[in-house]
């Protein structure tokens, strides 16, 4: 079975490399811990993880679950539609997740043992348009062999 810190390491590197976030950790920081200069950010919450053995024929799978934080901020909140800019943000989000073509998954460039990483279960949104600060909690699971 893949080391559970490639897979994450893999899943990170994917992320950051296909949206434009100024900043980015795998950790956890509230927002307002982060510069607003420092915006879009992501940030990280490992979830936990669900092992799985259907049968003694079949290998071990394992599913990871990160919650990724995605920070904004919009000075013009008071002038704007904020929930436009932010849903443009989390489209790139999404977009990251696109699956291949040909496999029909996102494998992080790691298959087989990363089976496949997507978006799955509620995204948690404020779009900051009381104070300008743009939250959101976006669930990804990745399945590893």
């Amino acid at each position: 079975m893949i080391a559970r810190e490639t897979a994450m390491a893999a899943l990170f590197t994917h992320v950051t490399g296909l949206v434009a976030f100024k900043s980015a950790m795998r950790r956890f920081d509230p927002w307002d811990k982060i510069n607003d200069a420092d915006k879009p950010a992501l940030r990280w919450l490992e979830d936990g993880e669900t092992n799985t053995r259907t049968n003694i024929a079949v290998p071990t799978y394992r599913i990871l679950r990160v919650k990724l934080l995605v920070y904004d901020f919009y000075g013009d909140y008071a002038t704007t539609i904020t929930t436009m800019r932010f849903n443009a943000l989390l489209e790139s989000v999404d977009g990251a997740f696109a699956v291949d073509k040909l496999t029909n998954r996102c494998d992080l460039g790691l298959f087989p043992q990363v089976q496949d990483a997507w978006i799955e279960g509620d995204t948690l949104k404020d779009p900051g348009d009381v104070d300008g600060q743009a939250v959101a909690v976006v669930p990804v699971h990745v399945l590893t062999v």
